[in-house]
C-alpha cells in the first residue's frame, strides 16, 4: 500500500492530530523517515489523539504509523510472561525458606502470617497477568490464522 493510500486509512480527527503537529516538528508531510524518527511528534500526536479520538481510531492511527515507519511487530509477551513467573518463583522461595527458618528455630511470630498471606494476595494478580498473556496470544494465533486464509 503507498505512503498516501494509508493516510487515506485514518479519519478527519487522526488527520488533524497528525498534520497540525507536523509544523512544529519541521516535518513535511511527505517525509516519512522525519515523522518516523521524531519522538516529540509522536508524543504530541499521542496526546491529540488521546483528547479527541476513540480507542479504535488510536489504535488505527498505530497500525499505520507501524505499517509506514516499518516498526517491528514483535510482541512481548513471552518476556512479561516468563519474568512474571521467575519473579514470583523466586518469591514463592524466599518465603518458604523465612518459613522453614522460623519452623527450625521455633520463633515463628506474626510478621511470618503476615508474609505468607499477602505471597498467597499476590497470586490474583499473577494470575490475571498469567491468563491475559495467554488470551492475547490466542487471539493473536486466531489473528493470524485468518488472515493466512
Amino acid at each position: 500500500m503507498t505512503y498516501y493510500k494509508r493516510w487515506r486509512l485514518l479519519t478527519l480527527s487522526q488527520l488533524v492530530c497528525t498534520i497540525s503537529a507536523l509544523p512544529a516538528s519541521g516535518c513535511s508531510v511527505s517525509d516519512v523517515d522525519c515523522i518516523c524518527r521524531d519522538t516529540q511528534l509522536a508524543q504530541t500526536v499521542s496526546g491529540c489523539m488521546l483528547a479527541n479520538c476513540t480507542m479504535q481510531e488510536s489504535l488505527q492511527t498505530a497500525r499505520v504509523q507501524a505499517e509506514q515507519c516499518k516498526l517491528s511487530r514483535q510482541s512481548k509477551r513471552t518476556e512479561v510472561f516468563t519474568y512474571t513467573i521467575i519473579v514470583y518463583s523466586l518469591a514463592i522461595l524466599c518465603v518458604i525458606l523465612r518459613i522453614a527458618g522460623k519452623l527450625i528455630s521455633k520463633r515463628l511470630s506474626l510478621d511470618d502470617y503476615i508474609v505468607v498471606f499477602a505471597i498467597l494476595i499476590s497470586a490474583l494478580p499473577v494470575a490475571c497477568v498469567i491468563s491475559s498473556m495467554s488470551l492475547v496470544f490466542l487471539q493473536s494465533a486466531c489473528t493470524q490464522a485468518n488472515m493466512v486464509q
